[in-house]
């Protein structure tokens, strides 16, 4: 028998089980080393991705939780009311002009003003209001009504992601089977409508993200404008023109929109989400303020007049009017005089 060159004379080198002599492992460890370092690399990418929707997943969330606590403390708030039977005092915009001149930096806590409800003799029933019909057609919850300015046209968005313009001109009885227009193209909840000046203009917020400007005479849409987080309310900003509208969205910014252009013309940044805004159309040399109510309970001022748009967001174009004087409850609705 032969024996290999680098044995000692005389002596046979000792074979591992399962060994051939003359065949090297270095090969197959390299493509071991290789094999693991490629699925290392797809384990990181994994990760990584993983690490991007989870956040991402983490931020809707919060936003959905916001909006669902939001609606919640509407719904808690209106039902209150209307057991109750008290519907509070609203102030004008002259007054509120007036708390926002004040000196810089100072917070005021304004606690809601009380109101009187007149004694109904020989009723128990303290309702002001009596209805005249019954407008019926959607298939969701409706959070959204406004009359138009000359008051014969109502309208209303839905959870049914429709919009719908109801003629009252000939409203009567209590179940009312008045004329309507239905306006579809929001992929998801309708949050609020708004009417332009001479009626000729109708826009609605909605949860997919959008503002739509419709035509009321055509029934047609007129335009689309995104806003990146759920449009949540919406105004014009102008009562003699309805070139100009604000939308506030679930990120806590309001965005001024000229349907003329695309894009926002401004952007005021809240520190968190805005829930109703009321625009300064007085037309009396005041104009170019936003009313803000947000979820934090604060009512807020903005000079929009200092802002373009390039801007930081407005914050030092805001003033705090008041605090929601209930535990600082998110403020749901504003209105004005």
């Amino acid at each position: 028998m032969a024996s290999d060159s680098r044995a000692l004379p005389g002596h046979q080198p000792p074979v591992t089980p399962g060994f051939q002599p003359g065949m090297s492992s270095v090969p197959m460890a390299g493509m071991q080393a290789i094999s693991l370092s490629g699925t290392q690399r797809n384990v990181d990418l994994v990760t990584e991705e993983n690490r991007k929707l989870r956040s991402r997943l983490e931020k809707l969330n919060n936003e959905h939780r916001e909006l669902k606590r939001a609606y919640w403390e509407l719904s808690l708030s209106l039902s209150h009311q209307t057991q109750e039977g008290k519907p509070g005092q609203g102030r004008d915009m002259h007054s509120l002009m007036k708390i926002a001149d004040m000196a810089p930096g100072r917070h005021d806590h304004l606690a809601p003003e009380e109101a009187s409800t007149p004694d109904v003799k020989g009723k128990n029933d303290t309702r002001l209001l009596v209805d005249r019909g019954i407008l019926e057609g959607h298939s969701g919850a409706v959070y959204a009504v406004a009359f138009s300015r000359k008051g014969n046209l109502v309208a209303s968005g839905s959870f049914d992601k429709s919009v719908r313009i109801w003629s009252l001109d000939n409203l009567s009885g209590a179940l009312s089977s008045a004329s309507c227009e239905v306006l579809q193209d929001h992929a998801l909840n309708v949050s609020e409508v708004a009417w332009g000046a001479g009626d000729a203009c109708l826009v609605s917020s909605s949860y997919d993200k959008t503002i739509k400007v419709w035509d009321v005479q055509t029934s047609k849409l007129a335009g689309t404008f995104e806003v990146g987080g759920c449009a949540l309310t919406v105004a014009f900003a102008s009562g003699v023109e309805d070139n100009l509208f604000w939308a506030a969205t679930s990120q806590g910014h309001c965005h001024l929109i000229d349907k003329r252009m695309s894009g926002s013309a401004a952007v005021l940044v809240n520190d968190c989400m805005v829930n109703t805004l009321v625009a300064d159309a007085s037309g009396e040399g005041e104009g170019g303020r936003l009313l803000t109510g947000d979820t934090r309970g604060l009512v807020k001022c903005w000079d929009v007049r200092v802002l373009s748009s390039r801007t930081d967001g407005g914050m030092q174009a805001c003033e705090v009017l008041m605090r929601n004087a209930d535990a600082g409850k998110p403020i749901s609705h504003l209105a004005v005089s």
